[in-house]
């Protein structure tokens, strides 16, 4: 028996087929928000739906190996009827969202995503907790019964692999393993993939990740670590922790980034029953329990020591 929310979207879709359809998904998006928006666009014209995928702030160097990526459009079109969100805890999460139409002139806001503080802001709120979007996408096209190609099966796999940091996180289930398995048997290339993911550092990624390390600061008392990136033309965030998460006897990690002149992005992870989540709220921030993230106005330095304290404090 179908999913009575993936039923209730199958039957929206089917009843206005003639719909215009606008993708979208988190600021500063990451594999798991491209792949699955992807897949979701081939799927939709597949099936002979007018779609289209929006994002604000891509940055396409980063994505340049998933199937068909320069489609994704930078400008967000006035004519489209529905709007699909994919791995957004909420509206204020999309760049740009005071540009989206608001629910009231929409014939459906779709929200779909896994992040346990998701604000239930659509029409239709399809909520799992489960690895990625990427495999809630599997399993909605699944219902479906919508075939999946090789092009879909790429950007699903990128996108699980991704966010359950090749499949070492505590969100992967024997189910997300079935599901990668059935991706790569229909044309998923997992060498090709993490490839593209992972063994692309240049000479300036490895000077950023040096001087991260050399300015890493421990805490084996409070059983924290955390480093700042002060290059707001620094997209080393992902590399950064994926090396400092690795460090024995720490628990809880932050990368401190100056994202622009006049915001900084924190990123977070624990190892613990620590809740990262929890304890970005307080900023304004949210994401999982073992994985959040928080953005805030001003320069590292200010910021670094207002969060430091605080988890200080969130620690005792």
């Amino acid at each position: 028996m179908m999913n009575p929310l993936f039923q209730e979207l199958k039957s929206l879709l089917d009843s206005f087929k003639q719909s215009r359809i606008v993708i979208a998904t988190h600021e500063d998006p990451d594999l798991d928000a491209i792949g699955s928006s992807l897949a979701f666009h081939f799927q939709l014209q597949k099936h002979g739906f007018n779609s289209m995928v929006w994002s604000a702030d891509i940055s396409n160097k980063f994505f340049h190996f998933l199937p068909k990526y320069s489609c994704i459009k930078k400008y967000l079109p006035h004519d489209y009827d529905i709007l699909i969100t994919l791995d957004a805890s909420s509206l204020e999460r999309i760049k740009k969202y005071e540009e989206l139409k608001t629910k009231d002139d929409l014939i459906a806001l779709i929200n779909i995503d896994h992040h346990q503080d998701n604000t239930q802001f659509g029409s239709l709120n399809i909520y799992q907790h489960i690895s990625s979007v990427g495999e809630l996408s599997f399993l909605i096209f699944d219902a479906f019964g919508w075939e999946l190609d090789s092009d879909i099966a790429t950007c699903l796999y990128a996108a699980i692999s991704f966010d359950t940091g090749r499949f070492q996180h505590n969100t992967v289930t024997a189910q997300s393993l079935d599901i990668a398995s059935k991706l790569v048997s229909i044309g998923a290339n997992p060498c090709h993939i993490a490839s593209h993911i992972y063994d692309t550092y240049t000479l300036d990624t490895l000077s950023v990740i040096n001087s991260s390390l050399n300015h890493l600061v421990t805490d084996f008392q409070y059983r924290f670590a955390y480093t700042i990136l002060e290059d707001p033309s620094s997209r080393c965030g992902p590399e950064v922790m994926d090396l400092i998460r690795k460090l024995a006897g720490i628990d809880i990690f932050l990368v401190i980034r100056q994202y622009d002149s006049h915001m900084v992005k924190i990123s977070l992870r624990s190892k613990t029953d620590f809740n990262v989540a929890q304890f970005a709220a307080q900023f304004g921030g949210g994401g999982h329990n073992k994985a959040a993230g928080i953005t805030m106005e001003g320069h590292v330095q200010d910021v670094e020591s207002i969060i430091i304290k605080s988890l200080k404090d969130k620690i005792k």
